[in-house]
């Protein structure tokens, strides 16, 4: 909590109004997981990575939708790619820059959707990568084991569960009961 305000009265010089606070650094204890392996690494070894894999998966991601959407036609995915980078130059600038984990938690929507019809107990294990940042994903996620209720398929429901069981235990075997810290953390962004 206190580290959540002071970056907060650092970004906004002072502390927020309420609801006033973009930043909302309230991520789950999980993401350490991401983060360990480059915490072996310089720091700006670190970034350069960290932002490479970012770049290069937002990239892959607007290459394949105007490869589909397209229809392999060379015009139509230039036409496709242009329409996707600059539609969301300004959102993938800045998350690509900052390293936002946001970023994470979409791919493992696409993921997911990619990954539906063929492999359901994958699709919930990257619903459950999608929960990363639950700020993003929520609504998505619900949507997807919505769907899944509907279509019947309890495997898709199994594999997030068990994917959100395995990454809960990795981070109390890592940092101990932090679940009512994250709770009061979520009560730091003053409403947000």
């Amino acid at each position: 909590s206190q580290t959540l305000e002071l970056i907060q009265q650092t970004v906004l010089g002072g502390p927020p109004e309420p609801g006033g606070d973009p930043m909302m650094f309230v991520y789950p204890a999980w993401v350490f997981l991401f983060y360990a392996p480059l915490a072996l690494l310089p720091l700006k070894w670190a970034v350069a990575v960290w932002t490479g894999i970012l770049l290069a998966g937002s990239l892959d991601f607007i290459g394949y939708l105007a490869y589909r959407w397209g229809n392999r036609q060379p015009r139509r995915m230039m036409l496709w790619t242009l329409l996707l980078i600059f539609g969301s130059l300004p959102f993938l600038a800045i998350s690509v820059t900052k390293g936002q984990m946001g970023l994470v938690s979409l791919a493992g929507l696409a993921a997911a959707l990619w990954l539906w019809e063929r492999r359901p107990t994958l699709t919930g294990a990257a619903l459950g990568i999608a929960f990363f940042k639950p700020t993003v994903a929520v609504i998505p996620i619900l949507g997807f084991l919505l769907w899944a209720l509907i279509e019947r398929r309890p495997r898709i429901i199994l594999g997030f569960v068990a994917c959100l069981g395995i990454l809960a235990l990795a981070s109390f075997l890592a940092i101990g009961n932090w679940l009512p810290d994250y709770l009061a953390l979520l009560t730091t962004t003053r409403g947000a």
